[in-house]
């Protein structure tokens, strides 16, 4: 563990990542839909995961030829914040990386005498100070039990979406037995020593001194102290910002040297400097400032005699010795990002992000005010609900995060019987209470800070927003009050004027909300689309969660075209949710299509609408859809089944036409003629599907020169047509196969697989496959670092066998072929090895 005496004048350093992203899921489906902008990669989750997350975990420690020396988990030495959307969202997709993250924390437990680098955050991201004391408290009550559940112990410090805070939350902090928070040094409004040996100094005269940190006193609203504190460290804001905006972050020892000269030299004792900033800046924000984290705590930091640690260490090694008192304490409080208190997220202060000349943001307080309204109704259903079966709704909240994604009954039964007896706990009253908890979850969702930080109403960020809020009601309310509640909801989103002419928030609803609020009729009916596009067979499966249900009603040809009608059954876990439909297809062999569909009491009550298809269609209760009016991933399932059946047929006729063709072609191109699009088109389509067959025989099959030789000859053959090749599928089929291979490798290497590997590389090498090397590259570093390291010992020493040697010098020549750097593996084998 690190010293603490006085007398040692240690420089300690704390560098906090704030990692967040908003709850992106779609509140139907609770998936994060495709997002174009993202591209290319599936949405903006996994473009920053891409670009900072795994980063971070394995960042890449080069030597001077640009070869990995040893790959560094930042998280180990970087205080941190995850976000629980965030983390929840990394834990479905990205295990591998939470494990690193969750790991990294035990091992600053262990070193820094039991104080983790994790720190905890309110749970997603709302605004404290606007929220009213019951959802203040619920959102760190929530994020508690979220970290406890996954770092395996309570958090120290909690992490304040924006920084955002007042003396309610300070008060609430305190009540849950958060020992500190992270804020800016404009927050603070005077100081002084904890003895009060001095008087309380204004920062407006004398600014904070990030180097220590601070006690917060809680007072009530007449100044009167009560006792009771949280501490408080106050980030080094130029140099935070720096880091944010500037570039220091392009060098290891530019950042060191930049950390170490805001120490007092002149001051004896240990000091501190503490930087605060998104995470997101490590590697989204500024590209490869993973890699100057990752050399900074491997080598800079102690060059420069600088410590880093986390703040629970700090604290207790350095508890405070001075008090602070905050901003607007006993108002609406302040935030890090906003100069006018908490404006940012209630009114048109000023500040904004992005947007053009003359827009105005206007829209804030009546968006607030639309949810303010819609909160109180589901709350008092909510409430009203709940003291009827004898439970206290505010602690049956509280207990509710670690349920949020349970789709089994048995353990939310659990749960639900520690507030209500188990007698009242009847099938009805389960999915009743369910749906009312989902409604208060995506409540507090509707209140996600980044809905205010952008210029527009109309932002993708408000819209989400917006969707949460409407999702609430759905759920919340009773289904005879949604007309007259959605009118409401509108009539107050109506106020929020956006910056584009005759747009605003209630616009926003109509036109990307409400289309998708009937999820069960668009669930059904992509269901029924996908069963007869694909052909299968299976009548009961999960869709984005939600279990579904078909049963064949009537198949039908008439005038050319086709009626098949099904029975929907759709239930929902998580939500309790259920739906019983009917739905009725009209396409021409597997396209053209549209439906309709009704709901199956009306089927039952008229049992001749399943033998009549014109009376289905015109029943005044008919819903018409087509495949335009599907969420956005049933889309994309759908495409890939249209897009397999056009290639069969396609594919076939193309074949034919460039093998009758073939001399003519060249012909023409022996004459220097450019081939015409009408004549490319169908030689690139041809080329390609032979090229992917091609690609698909090389994974099956050993390496053979053979199959290197029938690419190139595809390649040239596509070169002298003046086609081009897609290389998509090869990588995605080479991207899983090595990824397999060295999972495989790793369970126990052999000569056969890294020969199949080193095979697969040549193949992308060669022909300019693109593929993720470095996925490939995490997953062999274990391999350096155990499998290699053991067999060199046992080269060096004189006892390694035959075969062993040999697997050591696949292996090297693998590990230099990935781009590892082996020179610490200096290898000559042995021209006769022990047998």
């Amino acid at each position: 563990m690190i010293g603490n005496s006085v007398s040692q004048n240690l420089r300690y350093c704390v560098i906090h990542g704030h990692f967040y992203q908003p709850p992106r899921e779609n509140p139907w489906l609770d998936i994060i839909e495709h997002q174009p902008s993202a591209d290319p990669c599936h949405d903006w989750n996994e473009r920053v995961y891409e670009e900072c997350y795994r980063p971070n975990a394995y960042s890449r420690l080069l030597d001077p030829h640009g070869q990995i020396i040893d790959i560094n988990n930042n998280y180990r030495s970087l205080s941190f914040n995850f976000g629980p959307t965030l983390l929840s969202w990394l834990e479905k997709r990205h295990p591998d990386v939470v494990d690193r993250i969750i790991s990294a924390d035990k091992e600053s437990c262990a070193r820094l005498g039991g104080h983790g680098n994790a720190v905890a955050q309110v749970y997603n991201h709302i605004i404290m100070p606007l929220a009213s004391r019951k959802d203040q408290l619920t959102q760190i009550r929530w994020a508690k039990s979220f970290f406890k559940r996954h770092f395996s112990r309570d958090p120290e410090g909690i992490w304040l979406a924006e920084t955002g805070i007042n003396m309610e939350t300070v008060r609430c902090l305190i009540e849950e037995g958060i020992r500190y928070t992270i804020l800016a040094p404009s927050q603070a409004e005077a100081f002084r020593p904890l003895d009060h040996s001095d008087p309380l100094v204004n920062t407006a005269q004398q600014g904070i001194d990030p180097r220590r940190s601070y006690r917060v006193f809680a007072t009530d609203e007449y100044g009167k102290t009560t006792g009771e504190h949280i501490d408080v460290f106050f980030f080094n804001e130029s140099l935070s910002r720096n880091i944010s905006f500037g570039g220091i972050l392009n060098d290891a020892n530019t950042l060191a040297a930049e950390i170490a000269s805001n120490y007092d030299t002149e001051v004896p004792g240990n000091q501190s400097v503490v930087i605060a900033t998104d995470g997101e800046t490590f590697g989204h924000h500024k590209a490869f400032g993973d890699m100057c984290l990752a050399y900074f705590f491997r080598t800079a930091a102690a060059e420069h005699k600088l410590v880093p640690v986390n703040f629970g260490y700090l604290l207790s090694v350095e508890p405070p010795r001075f008090e602070a008192t905050l901003k607007n304490a006993w108002s609406e409080g302040t935030a890090w990002s906003c100069a006018h208190g908490v404006g940012r997220w209630i009114r048109d202060c000023g500040c904004s992000t992005g947007g053009q000349s003359g827009w105005n943001q206007q829209w804030r307080g009546p968006l607030r005010q639309a949810f303010v309204n819609i909160q109180k109704s589901v709350d008092l259903e909510y409430a009203q609900t709940v003291e009827s079966l004898g439970a206290d709704p505010v602690s049956l909240r509280d207990d509710y995060e670690p349920f949020f994604e349970e789709e089994k009954t048995e353990p939310v039964v659990r749960y639900l019987s520690q507030h209500i007896a188990l007698e009242l706990l009847t099938p009805e009253n389960i999915k009743l209470l369910r749906r009312l908890l989902a409604a208060q979850r995506y409540m507090l969702y509707s209140f996600t800070s980044c809905g205010w930080f952008f210029t527009e109403v109309t932002g993708i960020e408000t819209v989400q927003n917006i969707a949460y809020g409407y999702r609430a009601l759905q759920l919340g309310l009773p289904h005879q009050t949604h007309e007259y509640a959605t009118h409401l909801f509108s009539t107050d989103l109506a106020g929020a004027l956006s910056n584009f002419p005759g747009q605003s928030g209630a616009t926003a609803l109509a036109q990307h909300v409400i289309p998708f609020s009937q999820h069960t009729v668009l669930l059904a009916f992509g269901i029924c689309v996908e069963k007869i596009v694909s052909k299968g067979t299976t009548l009961t499966t999960s869709t984005f969660g939600i279990m579904c249900s078909l049963q064949p009603l009537m198949r039908r040809d008439l005038n050319g075209m086709t009626y098949e009608s099904f029975s929907v059954a759709i239930h929902n876990p998580k939500t309790g949710e259920e739906k019983a439909l009917g739905v009725l297809i009209m396409h021409k062999r597997g396209g053209d299509l549209c439906g309709w569909v009704l709901d199956k009491e009306i089927i039952e009550e008229t049992p001749a609408l399943v033998a009549t298809p014109s009376s289905w269609i015109a029943h005044p209760s008919a819903v018409a859809l087509s495949l335009a009016n599907l969420f956005a991933e049933t889309k994309l399932a759908l495409s890939g089944y249209f897009k397999t059946r056009v290639a069969h047929n396609t594919g076939r006729f193309y074949s034919a036409w460039l093998m009758n063709n073939q001399s003519w072609l060249d012909a023409l191109v022996a004459l220097d003629n450019r081939l015409p699009s009408s004549l490319t088109g169908p030689v690139e389509y041809v080329l390609n599907a032979q090229w992917n067959q091609k690609i698909n025989e090389t994974i099956e099959k050993k390496s053979s020169q053979k199959f290197l030789n029938d690419l190139s000859g595809l390649l040239g053959t596509a070169q002298k047509f003046g086609v081009t090749i897609d290389r998509t599928y090869a990588s995605q089929v080479l991207q899983t196969s090595l990824t397999q291979s060295l999972f495989d490798l790793t369970a126990g290497a052999t000569k056969e697989l890294c020969d199949t590997i080193a095979f697969h590389l040549t193949i992308a090498d060669r022909f300019g496959i693109p593929i993720k090397k470095h996925a490939l590259e995490d997953i062999f570093y274990p391999v350096r670092q155990s499998t290699i390291r053991s067999l060199y010992a046992r080269y060096q020493s004189g006892i390694a066998h035959a075969d062993e040697i040999a697997m050591l010098e696949h292996l090297l020549d693998f590990a230099h072929r990935i781009n590892f750097a082996t020179g610490e593996f200096p290898f000559t084998p042995p021209l006769q090895a022990k047998l």
